[in-house]
């Protein structure tokens, strides 16, 4: 029994040395592990910024849906027997590819567009006319309750007069009053919410909505943006082929947006 005492206290009393030695070396170890670590990371941040930019194709899949209930008040009775309460279903589905080149970049997108349980009779005589949006999709597409079509499809060239400087053409989506944003929670809500919309917009409420045909210049400098569009609308917002044009109907519009100044 004296024996492991003694032999417990002997190992005792080296331990401390023994911990000492590898706690230098341990400690020598961890440095040049951090130090490799380090170069690892400062290698992997200079090749991140010297890779080029991922230009491959992007390719995205959404769906919008929602019921819509319409109780169309009281036409009265030249509306007698009309439909001014009813339920429907819309909604539509979107299929977007999209490539960014150092250039120029791409972008495609299909919508499929969905009505079901549409009205069949929600339009009134004068001067109540049609009961609700129903009867609206109901005239402008009879039975049909769904269709494809190119939403959006154009190529945006980059820096053509400057680096700051592109121009898109084809068909796209364009919304006055967004042309830039200034970062500023409230501002920006009144941009989106009570100025965007007024003139050109996309009819967003609807469940085909509208694009364009057409060019647009835009270029952004020192706070600074400016946009031009010439452009003819699709037909869309309750018609489902939204392939079409409005015909006779074009515009041009222009617009200079500066968000470098306060409040």
């Amino acid at each position: 029994m004296v024996r492991i005492w003694t032999l417990l206290l002997v190992v005792v009393a080296l331990l401390p040395c023994r911990l000492k030695a590898l706690s230098v070396d341990e400690v020598k170890a961890a440095d040049e592990e951090r130090a490799a670590a380090a170069d690892e990371v400062n290698k992997t941040k200079s090749g991140a910024q010297q890779a080029p930019k991922n230009e491959g194709w992007r390719f995205g899949v959404s769906f919008r849906g929602r019921m819509e209930w319409w109780d169309w008040f009281h036409p009265g009775t030249s509306a007698s027997g009309k439909q001014n309460e009813y339920a429907f279903f819309g909604g539509y589905f979107r299929f977007n590819a999209q490539r960014s080149g150092k250039r120029i970049d791409f972008s495609a997108e299909a919508s499929v567009p969905v009505l079901l349980g549409l009205p069949e009779d929600a339009t009134a005589p004068p001067p109540q006319g049609q009961l609700g949006l129903g009867a609206a999709y109901r005239a402008a597409n009879g039975d049909r309750p769904a269709y494809i079509f190119v939403r959006q499809a154009n190529v945006t060239f980059k820096g053509v007069a400057g680096k700051n400087a592109n121009l898109r053409l084809g068909r796209f989506e364009f919304i006055e009053g967004q042309e830039s944003l200034t970062q500023d929670p409230t501002l920006d809500w009144i941009k989106r919410e009570r100025i965007a919309h007024r003139l050109i917009g996309n009819f967003a409420f609807s469940h085909v909505q509208r694009t364009a045909d057409g060019a647009q210049f835009f270029i952004n400098s020192r706070g600074t943006n400016v946009t031009v569009v010439g452009a003819r609308p699709t037909v869309g917002v309750f018609e489902l082929n939204g392939n079409k044009e409005v015909p006779n109907v074009e515009y041009v519009y222009s617009g200079v947006t500066h968000t470098g100044a306060s409040k």
